[in-house]
């Protein structure tokens, strides 16, 4: 979309994408019951998801559902229920968003309404909403659908959702009715963030996605390169060791050779002799290694970069894979919610089970129950299916798995029947990551929920994903410093082995280096030593059981980590693609090290800093907004050799035993403000 000049003061201006992002805003208005009274907050917990909001109407309707509205101007006052309120401008922030929740005070069952007078100069297919609670559309008075942000119980934070509105150019009307019907315990969030899309863009919209139209050398190309990311080499090499390569089955007619840059060294792989053999003076290194694959020409039609450990001769170097591998089979047993992280360990080094069924049966009923985390126990499992689901004696634990996955609910608006949350930064995600798998595995299966097929679903995943990569590498991440950046690692390695669209593996290959050297940032002694935007207390009363960064230091060369076995570790550990070497640089500096970043976007930002020593680490991180969504934050800590962390919190009442929220251990019920110079 091209942006439109602004005819008078009241039509917004849009986004060349399409984004709405000033407003005229009345409320709040309470949410009333139908007999006029204000439910009390046993009502509102119980009452299914968003239906208060959505019944209770402070600016009327007709018997068609059209809204019955006079075009406002700023300062017209509008009265209902007694309460009158005028209408003010709001401008979005830098991500477009009206945050109702620091407007309205207070801000729970409450409904506000929002007005817009836009002009498109094309056309428009369909609208993309991000609403935390629930929002009601209409466009030039015409109903377009209820949206929801969020569970009864468990909402968080955004979702996207997609409403067919097909407007010719011109002039036309926006109307969102907001409501946030929690009560204030359960509380998370208020506002909305609505984007016009244009019919090339919109994978809502049946019979309107373009695709891309590539010949067929160049098609075959892509493929070839997607295929040469599942390349892996010896696991663990010495001196006068030769290397052996796994070649993928498409690649399997190709010439292969492996080019060492830094050597200037170029092998020949023989598939019966290997590559080789290793030189003394690669002794006790890294080695970064092109495996490049030739056409009959000479001509290298895909390549892929991978990294070589290598020991002195007649030593046998420790395998980080294989040891954190070794903590995960030990600790993600089948009695375990993370059964399925066990599993894949227990395939990887040669043992496994033999009912796999029952291994993993606390994760298929967890799945079945629609329970919260139940995108983890997927995504774990997936990952077995793809990388052992052939296996001998594998074939009915496959079967269970294929079939759940067609039946699961990918999105908050495909079903409310589940106990999930699907809203936070890093469920979205894993939500979308399974989703489009499930897509390009059964491209013209209709799956169960939807009913749509299977390239509907892998469309709209897609979209989704590739905007939050995007979003994630330019503001960073809102779940900063804590084990969930792992959870999104993880998911962005499945993208890496498994998906298929060349696009999503770079932009997820970008984003998952991103997150590996922040965790290099703040590793100190072989575990994070940051400010935390969500900190759990046995996290801080026993740093030791907490440490699942500590899995993926290792894996980086990190020599004060020990693995513990953490679920999301897995990923990493079985991944065809290996870290970067270079990353491997940042860890444990001989002298003094200050590290600052910035992350998050409007009005949530945080100015992260850490100060490392070999003997003590201070972190802070200065947080713009007063209001923390999740109440978890963990705002300064230090850290000092022996296991020793010092911090400050500053509970709120009745959560003390809490572990998920503010409580006498961990979290702050409002943001202090601090500041640090280096050590101080």
């Amino acid at each position: 979309m091209e942006k439109i000049p602004i005819a008078t003061e009241y039509f917004a201006p849009l986004h060349p994408r399409g984004f709405i992002n000033r407003w005229l805003v009345v409320g709040p208005f309470p949410i009333r019951l139908a007999s006029g009274e204000v439910p009390d907050e046993e009502t509102r917990r119980l009452a299914p998801l968003g239906a208060l909001g959505a019944r209770w109407h402070p600016i009327p309707t007709d018997a068609t559902g059209r809204l019955v509205l006079d075009p406002p101007r700023a300062g017209d006052p509008v009265t209902a229920d007694g309460i009158t309120a005028n209408w003010e401008w709001v401008d979005g922030g830098d991500d477009y968003t009206v945050c109702l929740f620091d407007r309205f005070t207070p801000p729970f069952n409450s409904i506000a309404y929002l007005y817009a007078e836009i002009e498109i100069p094309s056309m428009v297919a369909a609208l993309r909403c991000r609403v935390e609670r629930g929002a009601e559309i209409w466009i030039d008075g015409e109903p377009q659908g209820i949206l929801y942000g969020a569970k009864a119980k468990m909402g968080e934070t955004f979702a996207d959702a997609w409403l067919p509105a097909f407007l010719a150019p011109g002039r036309h009307t926006v109307v969102v009715k907001c409501w946030q019907c929690r009560s204030y315990g359960s509380m998370n969030g208020w506002g909305l963030q609505l984007q016009l899309v244009a019919p090339e863009e919109c994978p809502a919209c049946e019979g309107h996605v373009i695709l891309p139209v590539r010949d067929e050398a160049e098609a075959r190309q892509r493929r070839l390169q997607v295929e040469a990311q599942r390349t892996t080499l010896t696991p663990d090499v010495r001196v006068g060791d030769r290397v052996q390569v796994q070649v993928p089955a498409a690649l399997a007619d190709c010439q292969v050779q492996l080019r060492f840059p830094e050597a200037d060294v170029t092998w020949t792989y023989d598939a019966a002799a290997g590559a080789g053999p290793i030189p003394a003076e690669w002794a006790d290194g890294h080695r970064s290694v092109e495996v490049e694959y030739l056409d009959s020409q000479g001509a290298v039609i895909a390549s892929v970069s991978r990294v070589l450990w290598v020991a002195p001769e007649g030593q046998r170097p420790v395998d980080p894979r294989r040891a954190v591998l070794e903590a995960i089979a030990a600790k993600q047993g089948e009695k375990s919610f993370n059964c399925g992280a066990g599993l894949v360990a227990r395939y990887a080094l040669g043992r496994a089970p033999d009912d796999p069924v029952a291994y993993v049966g606390k994760a298929l009923d967890h799945i079945d129950r629609r329970e919260d985390c139940s995108d983890f126990a997927l995504l774990r499992l997936i990952r077995w299916r793809r990388l052992f689901g052939e296996a001998p004696g594998s074939a009915a634990l496959a079967g269970a798995i294929d079939q759940r996955r067609l039946d699961f609910i990918y999105n908050p608006a495909d079903s409310s029947a589940h106990l999930m949350c699907m809203t936070t930064e890093n469920h979205r995600a894993a939500f979308w990551v399974c989703e489009l798998l499930a897509g390009e595995e059964w491209p013209e299966t209709a799956f169960t929920v939807t009913g749509k097929d299977g390239n509907w679903h892998a469309a709209r995943a897609r979209k989704q994903l590739l905007d939050w990569i995007d979003e994630k590498m330019r503001h960073g991440f809102g779940e900063w410093g804590c084990p969930y950046l792992l959870v999104d690692l993880d998911l962005l390695y499945m993208l890496l082995d498994f998906c298929h669209d060349e696009e999503l593996i770079e932009a997820a290959g970008r984003l998952a280096d991103k997150i590996l050297l922040l965790l290099v940032n703040d590793a100190w002694q072989g575990a994070l030593a940051g400010a935390q935007s969500r900190a759990y207390a046995d996290g801080l009363l026993a740093p030791h059981l907490a440490r699942p960064a500590a899995d993926v230091l290792a894996l980086l060369g990190d020599p004060h980590a020990r693995p513990v076995g953490g679920a999301f570790s897995v990923g990493v550990a079985t991944s065809k693609r290996h870290p970067p070497e270079w990353l491997s640089a940042g860890l444990n500096p001989p002298g003094d090290a200050l590290i600052r970043e910035r992350q998050g976007h409007q009005p949530h930002i945080a100015r992260r800093m850490i100060f490392r020593t070999p003997d003590v680490a201070l972190a802070s991180a200065q947080i713009s907004s007063r209001r923390d969504l999740l109440k978890q934050k963990l705002p300064w800590c230090a850290d000092l050799s022996g296991g020793i962390k010092l911090f400050s919190s500053h509970p709120g009442p009745g959560n003390v035993n809490s572990n998920h929220r503010c409580n006498y251990w961990a979290g702050t019920i409002t943001a202090p403000r601090l500041g640090q110079a280096r050590s101080a």
